[in-house]
């Protein structure tokens, strides 16, 4: 049976799941290809806010350090905490960017879009990542609002 990629997309799209997106004009505007993690669930059309992984600590930690951001707002994770990244991961909770499903589901079928599906953040570092994006002074007050009252599966 083939699923559409809007199927696909609602079907995986939910709080934790991570999708790497090679268009670097989608989020961040830099070249590449980028893990992104799903910071809510929602398949219902409405907005879905992403966070982008990073390798490169210690970049992301100056980064934090020259703006002044609290160093709560950079989630770190081993290696060997999840099967997809093959070195220490960073999430930097001050870049949370909104997007849809339908935007997913676009990507997804020009081929720019994959679903992780052998990781998926665990409950424990999607409440620090949640948690880091509610502390930070750059996010705005919208983009909180839905993390805030994102659905939490158990």
């Amino acid at each position: 049976m083939n699923f559409s990629s809007d199927q696909i997309i609602t079907l995986l799209a939910k709080r934790g799941a991570l999708f790497v997106i090679d268009d670097g004009e989608f989020v961040n505007g830099s070249r590449g290809t980028h893990t992104y993690v799903v910071c809510n669930s929602d398949d219902r059309g409405k907005m879905v806010i992403l966070t982008v992984a990073t390798s490169q600590l210690d970049k992301a930690t100056k980064r934090i350090e020259l703006r002044g951001f609290a160093y709560e707002t950079l989630v770190d994770f081993s290696a060997n905490d999840y099967r997809h990244f093959k070195q220490p991961t960073a999430i930097d909770c001050n870049e949370a960017w909104p997007t849809n499903m339908s935007t997913l589901a676009r990507l997804h079928a020009e081929g720019k879009l994959r679903a992780v599906t052998n990781s998926r953040i665990t409950p424990a570092h999607m409440a620090r990542i949640e948690a880091g994006i509610l502390m930070s002074t750059r996010v705005v007050p919208e983009i909180k609002a839905i993390v805030r009252t994102a659905e939490h599966p158990a």
